[in-house]
């Protein structure tokens, strides 16, 4: 299981006993585990690649803050391909160059493993910060592991 701020988050191989006695691995690049965001109000959203060639590939959605110091909420992506002991760093996937919030991300893959796609709330067309749009990209995955993500777009 992949554990961030705390709760088991996803299904994974290796890794740590926690209290409960569960196995598990933590992602150190979740945004929580800072503590730069309110780990209750954004969970990280977990997927695990189900093609029978990419076993122990799992994905990771989830919000942190952005990269300009005003910015609360973009959305990131990280993966690993060994069951979770090691994660590629993290990629910022919300492109928008507003400070306004992009938050609670969803993630799938398809059953073949060969794509995956990702939503969002999004803010970034409205100045007030408060109406949301959802955004999305689709990503395709390499047997390596590598995820090369597409342009997003608006959805709603």
């Amino acid at each position: 299981m992949v554990r961030c701020c705390g709760d088991f988050v996803g299904n994974g191989g290796g890794g740590h006993e926690f209290g409960d006695g569960q196995r598990g691995v933590e992602a150190p690049e979740c945004g929580c585990k800072q503590r730069r965001i309110p780990c209750v109000s954004v969970p990280p959203a977990p997927a695990v690649n189900p093609a029978t060639n990419k076993l122990g590939h799992l994905y990771v959605a989830y919000a942190d803050r952005g990269t300009n110091a005003n910015d609360k909420a973009d959305v990131f992506f990280t993966g690993s391909t060994d069951g979770g002991t090691n994660w590629i760093s993290p990629l910022r996937v919300s492109t928008d160059s507003t400070t306004n919030d992009q938050r609670m991300p969803v993630l799938t893959v398809e059953p073949d493993g060969t794509q995956l796609f990702m939503a969002w709330y999004d803010r970034r067309n409205d100045t007030n910060n408060s109406l949301i749009d959802v955004y999305g990209r689709f990503g395709t995955t390499a047997a390596n592991g590598s995820v090369s993500f597409g342009s997003e777009f608006v959805s709603s």
